[in-house]
């Protein structure tokens, strides 16, 4: 996806730099020890609690408010929209893109010091998930049945000079000339378009959303994820960027628990 696209990119670049301040000159044998926790730690800072000021520090470059978190945001909002089936307009998922940015300001983990390896470092994130987005399809379902039901309920528009009668009591008008008109029919509302029984179902899932946000819950039982960076015979340190990917969904896990 595209969104999953910009996210590599802001990533790759940033763990290039950091390589490229450790020295000009990198011997091709006893590589200096470089601080890369310290570096994934500024990277999770960046995307989940828009901290920026330590990844600029070890970059050596300004990294924009929102840059990571923003991407991260997103990404996360299209993993839940198509774990849930969840159709929103655009205006829709820049709501959700701003709530999901809400809920990773939640985000509970740690960084383990690097290990050195003969092909590089292996560093050790643990964190305690976000569960309030994961197991919903059920419940999302109801809320959209719920919603669309609301909408589709037809209420009858009263007729001119009918809002008074139904009590039985004589009008005062021949009772025979009455009888002889017909019975007006009420007219239904017209019925939603698809269109706006979509919208509507979406805005409900959002509104639940919204409420899970203000009593976020936590697994009692943390999850590792070990990332494993490779060090090239150059001295350029490598990661494969789907391993914070997988980091991002351990932190905020959406659809099948």
């Amino acid at each position: 996806m595209k969104k999953g696209f910009l996210r590599r990119a802001a990533g790759a670049a940033a763990l290039v730099l950091l390589v490229h301040l450790a020295g000009c000159s990198i011997p091709q044998a006893g590589f200096a020890d470089y601080d890369v926790s310290g570096y994934i730690r500024a990277l999770l800072d960046s995307s989940y609690l828009n901290d920026n000021q330590r990844l600029s520090d070890l970059s050596g470059r300004t990294v924009a408010d929102g840059e990571n978190s923003q991407t991260t945001a997103e990404n996360a909002a299209v993993r839940f929209c198509n774990a849930y089936g969840i159709y929103p307009a655009e205006d829709q998922m820049a709501q959700l893109d701003q709530l999901m940015a809400k809920v990773y300001l939640g985000a509970r983990y740690s960084v383990e010091d690097e290990v050195k390896t003969g092909q590089g470092y292996t560093v050790e994130v643990t964190v305690y998930p976000i569960t309030n987005f994961a197991g919903l399809g059920e419940r999302l379902a109801a809320v959209q049945e719920t919603a669309a039901q609301e909408l589709l309920q037809t209420q009858p528009i009263p007729l001119p000079g009918n809002e008074g009668g139904g009590n039985g009591e004589d009008s005062g008008e021949d009772e025979e000339s009455w009888d002889d008109e017909p019975e007006p029919t009420p007219t239904p509302a017209p019925t939603p378009s698809p269109q706006e029984v979509q919208r509507r179902q979406v805005d409900a899932v959002i509104a639940f959303c919204t409420e899970e946000l203000s009593h976020l819950d936590y697994d009692s039982t943390a999850k590792t994820v070990r990332l494993d960076i490779l060090q090239t015979d150059a001295g350029e340190l490598q990661l494969d960027l789907n391993q914070i990917d997988a980091i991002d969904e351990a932190v905020l896990p959406v659809g099948s628990p």
